[in-house]
């Protein structure tokens, strides 16, 4: 059958789609907006089968439930969502336009939402399972899995500064052990990432977890975090060319909790193991340095060695050669003092004449540059010498 209203209409109630015969129902609003109310509900439903028809834009406060497959089909259609839009098992939400997200929630229950045009999660969050048959840019929270699960978006995938990607880790095992977005295209990456561990899950430093595929990838999260894990672990963040990787590294913990961590009290009692300048290994860095730099006393992984140090030459003009090195270390070393000296003859140090620059800050460690403000000579006769002084802070 086929409802009709000539004006534009809002719905304070509950409005129900459904069907008798085997065939299917339709809505029109031939002039004006069609809108949900806030506590309000339309929901299309099985009935005897067949397809839901909106033939209007659409702005939702209320709840619209998708209990069979429904389509929005007229030409440039906008929905708008600033509730909750729910899509069960196996249907399609089908529009033949632009879906809009301004607030609230969008839930796919390995349900597929279907727009012509892109989707634009600017608030609220969009959850679950299944696909998203359009590219989506994220300014919201795009919440995978259903604890956990897969999420596909078959166009390309933005995330704004203001988005959020919120996965859960309960195993190795992509899709049914941890989340995954599988993007068809492109992915572009920025704003935050959250990781929470499930059941009791513990993985140890170097795992690593594939959270986002795509054809190609590029910017990186800007900030990323997470809970559960053992003391003196978190969460590192890495990306390949066609992936994101969630990936177990150092945690903040303090320098004592450190040693009591990775140490048993027999070998703390032996400085040559367990002492701040213990080095058991005789690899030439000691546990204070370790400590700082978010090493751990041994590294079965080489992704777990700190980055390399990066020494450069700032030129700004001919005399205004600048000696500069960039490096990793923790944002909260509690225990450890760190100075930062300059040289000329690696005789005579000092620690004036040296600015220090946060340029990326994550949740557990921060890249950092160490700059000599006295310019280096263009005739290359000129040496500079940099190094990085540690001492046991505790109390």
């Amino acid at each position: 059958g086929i409802l009709t209203s000539p004006n534009g209409l809002t719905n304070h109630n509950h409005l129900l789609l459904t069907s008798i015969a085997n065939r299917g129902s339709q809505f029109r609003v031939t002039n004006g907006l069609f809108t949900n109310a806030a506590n309000a509900t339309v929901e299309t439903v099985i009935g005897e089968g067949g397809l839901r028809t909106i033939n209007s834009d659409f702005e939702n406060f209320g709840s619209l439930l998708v209990r069979q497959n429904t389509t929005f089909p007229a030409s440039g259609t906008s929905v708008i969502n600033h509730g909750l839009v729910s899509i069960d098992s196996d249907l399609t939400l089908t529009i033949n336009g632009t879906y809009t997200q301004e607030a609230g929630q969008t839930l796919l229950n390995n349900a597929t939402l279907d727009p012509s045009g892109p989707v634009l999660l600017n608030g609220g969050s969009l959850e679950g399972t299944g696909t998203v048959a359009s590219s989506l840019d994220n300014a919201g929270s795009l919440i995978p899995g259903a604890s956990p699960g897969r999420l596909a978006i078959t166009g390309a995938y933005t995330q704004q500064a203001a988005g959020t990607l919120a996965v859960e880790v309960a195993g190795f095992t992509p899709e049914t052990e941890h989340d995954l977005v599988a993007v068809t295209g492109s992915a572009t990456l920025a704003g935050a990432i959250e990781a929470t561990l499930l059941d009791g899950f513990q993985p140890e430093f170097g795992d690593t977890f594939t959270i986002l595929t795509a054809a190609s990838v590029s910017g990186t999260f800007d900030a990323w975090s997470g809970a559960g894990h053992r003391r003196g672990r978190g969460w590192k963040v890495d990306t390949t060319p066609t992936s994101a990787l969630l990936r177990v590294g150092p945690g903040i913990i303090s320098f004592d909790d450190w040693l009591d961590e990775f140490y048993t009290a027999e070998e703390r009692a032996d400085p040559a193991i367990g002492g701040p300048n213990g080095d058991p290994g005789k690899t030439g860095i000691n546990n204070l340095t370790r400590y700082f730099l978010g090493m751990i006393p041994w590294a079965p992984d080489h992704s777990l060695l700190p980055r390399p140090v990066v020494v450069t030459v700032e030129s700004n003009g001919q005399a205004t050669r600048h000696l500069a090195f960039e490096f990793e270390r923790r944002r909260h070393a509690d225990g450890v003092s760190a100075t930062y000296q300059f040289s000329q003859d690696m005789q005579s140090w000092t620690e004036s004449g040296l600015t220090e620059e946060i340029l990326f800050v994550g949740n557990t460690m921060e890249t950092v540059r160490i700059r000599v403000l006295e310019p280096i000579a263009e005739d290359a006769n000129d040496a500079g010498f940099l190094r990085l002084v540690l001492a046991d802070a505790r109390e």
